[in-house]
C-alpha cells in the first residue's frame, strides 16, 4: 500500500484512506486468529509512504533547494550571530504549522530535558514551570499554575503522574462500592517486593504482609511485562496477585486506547476488582456492566472523533485528601468483604 507525493492536503486525505483500511484487515486478522482460524501465516498490511526529504520544511535556504535534496540530510537552518536571517525563515517554518489553531491557552510545553538548558528560556516570558512543592532561594519560573512540565529525565516524576491516573479506577470504586475498603499502594523501587534476603532493598515478610496482607486480593497494574512482577513476589505469602501489565497490543490513536488494548485502563481495573471478590458476584454485576458500556462507548467516540471522551480527557480527582496513615496504615484494615488492593510501580 502506497502514499506518494508532495501536496500536503492531498496526502492528508490520502493517507487516511490508506490506514482506515489497513486497520479494518489488521482487526479482521486478528479477531480471525483469536476465534481459531488456523491460516498459514498471515500478511500484514505495510504503508510505504514516499514523499520528499524534509518534506513540509524550508523548501530553500540561502538561495539552494532544500527540500528533496541531499541538502536535507544536514540541519535545515542554522541560527546564529552569522546568519540572522535564518531566524525569522525558521519562526515562519514553524508557523506554518498553524499551532494557534492546534493548541489553546491550556497546553502545556513538556521537555525531556531542563527548558533552560535548550535553549527556550524565553517561553517563561508568559508562564512559569507547573510546581507545586517547596521553593527555595535561588529558584526560578516556578508556579502552581504553570504550564511547563520539564525536566522528565526524572522516572519518579512520571511515576507520579502514572499513579495520578490510576486514582480514576480507586475513584470509580468508592462511588460505585462505596462499602469497599480498598488500599492504594504506590511501588517506587521494585526490588522491595522480593525478600531481603534477595536483594538489599527487599522487604521483610512481616512488612510485606503488613502492606499488601497475607491473603486480600491485589490488583497490580504494572507498565512492563506481568511475569516480571510475578517472578519478584514468587516466595510471598500472598498467592491472590493479578498483575494486569503490557500484553504487546499497541495502537496509533491516544495514550488511553493503549492502556485499553492492554486491560490497564481504569474500566478494565473495576471489572477486575469484581470479578476477583466473590462478596461482588451479585452486587458487583451493573458496575461491570456499566464498565463494558463505557469501554464500547470509548471505541465508538475514538473512531469518530480521533480523540477519548470527554469524562477521560477531562477526569479531575474528587475524592479527600489521603493521608500519610491512610496510604500506609500501621495495623491492617479487615472488613466487609476486603479489600481489594490496586498498585501503581515504576
Amino acid at each position: 500500500m502506497f502514499v506518494e507525493g508532495d501536496d500536503p492536503a492531498v496526502m492528508y486525505e490520502l493517507k487516511a484512506n490508506t490506514l482506515d483500511p489497513a486497520v479494518e484487515r489488521i482487526r479482521a486478522d486478528q479477531t480471525g486468529a483469536r476465534q481459531g482460524d488456523q491460516e498459514s501465516r498471515r500478511r500484514w498490511p505495510m504503508i510505504v509512504l514516499r514523499s520528499p526529504k524534509e518534506w513540509t520544511g524550508p523548501k530553500a535556504v540561502d538561495g539552494l533547494r532544500v527540500e528533496g535534496t541531499f541538502r536535507s540530510h544536514q540541519v535545515p537552518l542554522q541560527i546564529d550571530a552569522d546568519r540572522p536571517e535564518h531566524l525569522a525563515q525558521f519562526e515562519a517554518w514553524m508557523r506554518s504549522y498553524k499551532p494557534a489553531e492546534l493548541f489553546d491557552e491550556n497546553g502545556r510545553l513538556l521537555g525531556p530535558d531542563e527548558t533552560l538548558s535548550n535553549l527556550l528560556g524565553a517561553v517563561f516570558e508568559v508562564t512559569d514551570r507547573q510546581w507545586d512543592a517547596d521553593v527555595v532561594a535561588g529558584d526560578e519560573f516556578l508556579a502552581p499554575a504553570g504550564r511547563v512540565l520539564d525536566s522528565m529525565l526524572s522516572e519518579h516524576q512520571s511515576q507520579g503522574w502514572l499513579e495520578g491516573y490510576l486514582l480514576t479506577a480507586v475513584s470509580i470504586l468508592r462511588e460505585h462500592l462505596p462499602e469497599l475498603k480498598i488500599r492504594v499502594v504506590n511501588v517506587v523501587d521494585l526490588m522491595k517486593l522480593p525478600p531481603e534476603s534477595e536483594h538489599p532493598h527487599g522487604l521483610s515478610d512481616a512488612v510485606y504482609d503488613a502492606i499488601f496482607t497475607p491473603g486480600k486480593h491485589i490488583i497490580f497494574a504494572f507498565h512492563g511485562y506481568p511475569w516480571l512482577i510475578h517472578r519478584l513476589t514468587y516466595r510471598r505469602t500472598n498467592r491472590n496477585l493479578h498483575v494486569r501489565g503490557y500484553m504487546e497490543e499497541s495502537t496509533i490513536t491516544t495514550p488511553f486506547d493503549m492502556r485499553v488494548q492492554n486491560h490497564l485502563d481504569r474500566f478494565h481495573l473495576v471489572q477486575d476488582v469484581v470479578d476477583r471478590l466473590p462478596q461482588l458476584a451479585i452486587t458487583g454485576v451493573p458496575l461491570r456492566q456499566r464498565m463494558d458500556e463505557r469501554l464500547a462507548a470509548h471505541t465508538r467516540y475514538l473512531n469518530v472523533h480521533g480523540v477519548d471522551l470527554p469524562e477521560i480527557r477531562n477526569w479531575t480527582w474528587e475524592g479527600q485528601p489521603v493521608t500519610g496513615a491512610e496510604r500506609m496504615p500501621a495495623p491492617v484494615r479487615r472488613g466487609h468483604g476486603d479489600a481489594a488492593v490496586e498498585r501503581t510501580p515504576r
